[in-house]
């Protein structure tokens, strides 16, 4: 103890002797260790002494940046001397001093060698699963308290400036992107990692709100200008390395919720308009306009951007934009909204009991008899459970099928009601009329390069969100202006190519659905990603064809025809109905789904009414190889012509045969040279196919949900059973007891729905069904029993479409 005191100056900080009797209490009291403690001490508080191990050393000119830091981390060094060096390098960053009433923030001078130290041990750690280097500097706060305070004070120096943007956007990196750099292994069965991760992501939010001063984006794009003055042949990699930083430290802002429960008073929206507001009125959004289009390599990180600042927007609400007035209305309401919502996730007190948690008390149930019939029953359980007390033994041992389960979203914890300001309308348009196109070639130009990437659909899903949204602005503007829509904004992705693009990863992730069994989830939520794109660019060729331009109502019409004339595209729909299941996809998935089922047969019946005959292409057969025991048959068939009952085995093989000469006479034309066969499209042979049992049963199982459904699902469910029962003369598929139940609760006044196009449409349909129905019955009192079983499941009906072929 005394070699410990003889080796610390007379001149210690009270916080040095703090540190020094924490530190002395958890080592042992033995002299070896009490000298190996005194050389720390005198290494941390004495840096300028003889022995100066942890003195950043002096940087050689010419280094590239990754180089720069002169301090490596030691393989051997305990977690108690990692964050010894790094209280070291935050002591070295600044203090702040009083200069009259105000207070500044002094940078130390070996400030920028401390913040490359840091980032040299958070690089080398990394791949850690303990990723104590950056959990240590993420809990210090130095983000707020140090990093932020620095930048402010001294704005015009570049090197300072490009070293803690690297440091803020490691610190602010978001858990799924930390995660992609731990082994998957250690991810998955690591309950601590993932423990870890939350704990980050719950301390870096307070950083959002320092970030909310329209001057600090003025510095900043200030030191970004300069760089993107110079061509791109000028820049080195610490000009490259900075714009890459720059992007993600400002996706990494917008993605944070910026909450803290307890100690804030802004709600998530507000804060992440003022966030957008800072960074408009700064001036920034020029720099984003700029580099989604000039800067080839940088499109993806923009679109994190994007992504982070939109993905809680919809299209259609943010181009109906309100006064500033009604904005600020908005935002008091959305506060107190997150107020009640705080004040609801506070431990009710009632709940709580005063003793151990697993043993909360023992009562007496008065009028329950126990064993012994003079004595009341004795529960031993909490208060607030007596009333849920159960005698049966299996109560709560009953089984669930997996097969009944029901496909719950699981709600994302950033997720609420954002704040639409006029500014944020003004750059969707403006983004979208001068960037949007060449955005998305660079965009398709660098999805090839993706397969380097630890999880490249990530990006594209991504690339379909960005593709979804700005088409689905560019509608609702041109509906606002009183045209239908802009095609040339979006001429980019209007193509035959992003519909078979949107089509092949769908069939991907179906693919990734069925293989990898333990990720349905994740794959089922792509397929919906895929989904909603494709119904926009749908929405999108419904919007042209009804143009007042002749030109794009004739585009139009050429692409349709095109997506119509593919067989892939028109068959798809069922193999999508036929994979449903409601413990794989979502209800909106389903919602979605019957409304582009819907939105592509009423596109193919408007364009069968402008023309005369709809020709598609054929759909090919695979060629059957020849099986050689019919070959061998055939070579004998004359030894065997004696033989009557051989011969007429024979015949039956024959006639096998013949049909398979004939498939074969008639498939797969192209490998001939030939051009391939078109046939006459049918629309009731096409809807035809909808009513067979699998492919109508997720019609019924959306109808059960309609009071909660919204108008136009229920308007494509009911025309759908209108084709079916109607134009195809097929009531007997809806003789359903669910559909009857449903008219029995509409007129009985049970049920109150919202919607009176759908009731009225209902009757009507109910009406017709429930007149086949007791007319079949009076001849055949067996057709009640089919009411009891699925629709389709009784009657089926050929799934192929009988199409007519044509020379």
């Amino acid at each position: 103890m005394i070699l410990i005191y003889s080796l610390i100056p007379a001149s210690c900080s009270r916080g040095t002797w703090m540190l020094l009797s924490a530190t002395m209490f958890g080592y042992n009291s033995t002299v070896k260790e009490a000298k190996k403690l005194g050389e720390r001490l005198q290494r941390a508080i004495n840096p300028n002494g003889s022995n100066t191990v942890n003195k950043p050393k002096p940087v050689a000119p010419g280094k590239p940046e990754e180089e720069e830091a002169a301090e490596e981390l030691v393989p051997n060094e305990t977690v108690e001397d990692v964050e010894l060096n790094l209280a070291f390098y935050v002591k070295h960053l600044g203090t702040v001093e009083k200069e009259g009433d105000k207070e500044i923030y002094k940078k130390h001078p070996k400030c920028l060698l401390a913040i490359k130290n840091m980032i040299l041990q958070i690089r080398h750690t990394e791949l850690s699963p303990k990723m104590t280097v950056r959990r240590y500097l993420i809990n210090t706060g130095i983000v707020c308290t140090d990093l932020y305070p620095v930048l402010m004070n001294n704005p015009r120096d570049d090197g300072l400036w490009r070293a803690t943007i690297w440091l803020i956007d490691e610190l602010t990196m978001p858990p799924s992107e930390i995660s992609l750099r731990i082994p998957r292994d250690i991810l998955e069965d690591n309950m601590d990692v993932r423990a870890r991760l939350k704990e980050m992501d719950d301390r870096r939010q307070p950083c959002k709100k320092m970030f909310t001063d329209p001057e600090f984006f003025a510095h900043f794009r200030a030191r970004l200008t300069e760089v993107l003055k110079k061509p791109s042949e000028e820049r080195d990699k610490i000009d490259i390395g900075f714009l890459r930083h720059s992007l993600n430290f400002v996706s990494n802002i917008l993605e944070m919720r910026g909450e803290v429960y307890g100690k804030q008073t802004d709600s998530p929206a507000s804060l992440h308009d003022k966030v957008f507001r800072a960074i408009n009125s700064s001036g920034f959004t020029g720099i984003i306009l700029y580099m989604a289009c000039a800067e080839k390599y940088s499109s993806f990180r923009v679109l994190d951007i994007l992504h982070n600042l939109l993905r809680f927007h919809d299209p259609e609400a943010l181009i109906k934009v309100k006064t500033t007035e009604s904005c600020e209305a908005d935002d008091r309401h959305s506060q107190q909204i997150y107020q009640r919502s705080l004040a609801a996730k506070m431990p009710d007190p009632l709940r709580s009991v005063s003793r151990h948690s697993t043993f909360g008390g023992t009562f007496v149930l008065k009028g329950a008899k126990a064993v012994n019939r003079e004595n009341d029953m004795v529960l031993v359980k909490p208060l607030t459970n007596i009333l849920d007390n159960k005698f049966e033994l299996t109560s709560d041992k009953t089984p669930d099928s997996r097969s009944r389960k029901v496909f719950r979203i699981k709600e994302e914890r950033h997720s609420y009601v954002p704040i639409i300001s006029p500014e944020l309308r003004n750059f969707c348009v403006m983004f979208l009329e001068n960037a949007y196109n060449l955005f998305m070639v660079n965009l398709k130009n660098e999805i090839p390069h993706l397969m380097s990437v630890t999880e490249p659909e990530e990006y594209i899903l991504r690339y379909l969100w960005a593709v979804r949204f700005f088409m689905a602005l560019n509608r609702f503007n041109g509906e606002k202006n009183g045209e239908k829509v802009c095609v040339d904004f979006v001429s980019e992705t209007v193509s035959v190519d992003t519909f078979r693009f949107i089509y092949e990863k769908m069939e991907n992730y179906l693919d990734m659905m069925r293989l990898n069994k333990t990720e349905t989830v994740k794959w089922s939520e792509r397929v919906h990603a895929t989904l909603k794109c494709y119904q926009e660019m749908l929405w999108t060729v419904s919007a042209m064809l009804s143009h007042e331009d002749a030109t794009v109502r004739r585009s139009a019409k050429q692409l349709e025809s095109n997506v119509f004339y593919s067989e892939e595209h028109r068959d798809m729909f069922f193999s999508l109905l036929k994979e449903f299941h409601e413990g794989k996809f979502s209800r909106q998935y389903l919602n979605d789904l019957v409304i582009t089922v819907h939105i592509f047969v009423k596109l193919i019946e408007t364009c069968l009414a402008s023309k005369t005959q709809l020709f598609v292409r054929a759909k090919q057969r695979k060629r059957k190889a020849k099986n050689p025991t019919k070959s061998n048959k055939k070579n004998l068939q004359p030894a065997l012509d004696h033989d009557g009952e051989e011969h007429g085995n024979d015949n039956n093989e024959n006639d096998d045969e013949v049909m398979d000469d004939e498939e074969d006479d008639t498939e797969n034309d192209q490998s001939k040279g030939r051009e391939p066969r078109e046939v006459a499209f049918h629309l009731n042979a096409y809807v035809k196919r909808f009513s067979v049992a699998s492919h109508l049963e997720p019609f019924m199982i959306l109808l059960k949900s309609y009071s909660s459904n919204t108008s136009l699902a229920n308007h494509a469910v009911l025309k759908m059973f209108h084709r079916i029962a109607w134009d195809l003369k097929m009531p007997d598929q809806f003789f359903q007891m669910e559909l009857f139940r449903i008219i029995y609760e509409i007129n009985n006044g049970r049920l109150s729905v919202s919607d009176g196009r759908f009731i009225e449409e209902y009757r009507e349909f109910m009406k017709y069904i429930l007149t086949e129905f007791f007319e079949q019955l009076r001849r055949n009192h067996l057709v009640i029993l089919g009411t009891l079983f699925s629709a389709g499941a009784v009657k089926t009906v050929d799934s192929e479409p009988a199409e007519t072929a044509v020379s």
